[in-house]
């Protein structure tokens, strides 16, 4: 209470507050019995807390009803009014590691995923040794909702003190073997940061490889729970997680490139006539394939009746921006070598500026790859006709300026071509390049 008073000063009566504020901060301290209305004014604090106020005054109250709520609900609101107000390393938190032993020994599974929900937020040096060993116990918990949270738990704690890695990496190994799929899902995301973090260790970590192989293969073959579907399509956010982790073995030379082709071709397939999600599948095999080596992608493509990168067209012919914008995407990644005939002349990018419209993200990363792909005189000359169209088309807007002086830029090196364009110009009177 005598906080509260300190409060009312004429300092903090000029800092605009209203009395309802004043009233509500007595209401909190006098509250300290009444865990129901501790919640609720809990819950009202963190909401000043979001407004930007000073609610240090409230971090104890907060650290009380962690500790000593009735219900699973009220402890948990406890915990998250922590999880916002200290800051890493507070003194304060020390008060906390009590109560998280204590709910991390619990046989609720509710008290265990409030406390290693909080785990994963706050950082504090004492709480690395003293909470680590109770973590660790928590994988073995029956609920599975338990077993991915404490997962989530030590790979935080990893974060925090990468040397643990040695005890850990066991753990996070028997993540992805766990008989829940969610359980698996959750060792795909810690092994990509792991692997993406750490990745000149890769090859240290060359056994998981068949394993990764092998949640792939189940996940397009549609062996999870049909819950894990997404319009259609097996689990694909794990799809993805899945082949960003094959994407950093293949750039370092682990694993079979026959094999992985095989694999991502395969996937494409799968994936072709479906939606949503599965574009994002779809980007993610682009990618892989291009992270292989190109002569060997273009002494097997040569063999086989079907081009694997077939599959942009539908995307970069589409009319829709965004599909397109997809295909573009797939196209900056894709080695020039191994472009159809179609796509060399750019005809197909000045397209993409001409439909564009006011949308700067579409033509912008069509002229960004049509600037790579510019060089020599016949594709400037075969694209001149659409782009002046294209600049016509979008009078006013900065697309029309951005084009007309990346195309002048490129006519500078061509004099004589530059004459004629002048020419024809003026002849159609275009009022952006008169003027």
């Amino acid at each position: 209470m005598a906080r509260v008073q300190s409060l009312f000063t004429t300092e903090f009566l000029a800092s605009g507050q209203t009395p309802e504020f004043y009233a509500f901060l007595k209401r909190v301290t006098e509250a300290k019995s009444k865990a129901a209305r501790m919640k609720d004014y809990l819950i009202r604090l963190i909401h000043c807390f979001i407004l930007g106020h000073n609610i240090d005054f409230g971090i104890i109250y907060a650290i009380m009803a962690s500790q000593s709520g009735e219900t699973a609900i009220e402890r948990r609101v406890g915990y998250l009014a922590c999880t916002l107000f200290l800051k890493d390393n507070d003194d304060l938190g020390i008060m906390l590691i009590n109560t998280l032993q204590r709910d991390l020994k619990s046989i609720n599974f509710l008290d265990r995923c409030a406390a290693l929900n909080t785990i994963c937020y706050l950082h504090h040096k004492e709480m690395q040794t003293t909470l680590l060993d109770f973590v660790i116990a928590s994988m073995d918990f029956p609920k599975q909702i338990v077993r991915k949270k404490a997962a989530l738990a030590l790979f935080c704690m990893y974060q925090r003190s990468p040397d643990l890695m040695d005890r850990l990496e066991p753990f996070f190994r028997g993540v992805l073997v766990d008989k829940d799929q969610s359980v698996v899902f959750t060792g795909l995301t810690i092994w990509k940061e792991i692997l993406c973090k750490d990745q000149e260790k890769v090859e240290h970590y060359e056994d998981l490889l068949s394993i990764f192989l092998q949640i792939m293969n189940q996940l397009m073959k549609n062996q999870k729970h049909r819950l894990f579907q997404y319009h259609g399509v097996p689990s694909p956010w794990a799809q993805v997680t899945c082949l960003q982790i094959l994407n950093v073995y293949i750039k370092y030379g682990v694993g079979s490139q026959q094999e992985l082709y095989q694999l991502t071709t395969e996937c494409l397939s799968l994936v072709e006539r479906k939606v949503d999600a599965a574009y994002a599948i779809i980007l993610e095999c682009i990618r892989l394939l291009n992270s292989m080596d190109t002569l060997f992608l273009e002494s097997i493509i040569s063999s086989e009746d079907r081009n694997p990168f077939q599959i942009l067209n539908g995307f970069l012919l589409s009319t829709n921006h965004n599909l397109k914008y997809l295909g573009l995407l797939g196209l900056e990644k894709t080695d020039k070598n191994l472009w159809f005939e179609e796509w060399c002349n750019g005809l197909i990018l000045v397209d993409a500026i001409e439909i564009a419209g006011d949308d700067n993200t579409l033509a912008f990363k069509a002229l960004e790859i049509l600037d790579h792909i510019i060089n020599d005189f016949l594709i400037l000359h075969t694209i001149t006709p659409k782009l002046l169209k294209a600049i016509e088309n979008n009078s006013g807007s900065i697309v029309q300026t951005k084009i007309a002086y990346w195309f002048m830029d490129k006519l500078n090196s061509y004099p004589f071509f530059f004459i004629i364009i002048r020419i024809n110009i003026k002849s159609q009177n275009c009022v952006f390049f008169n003027s």
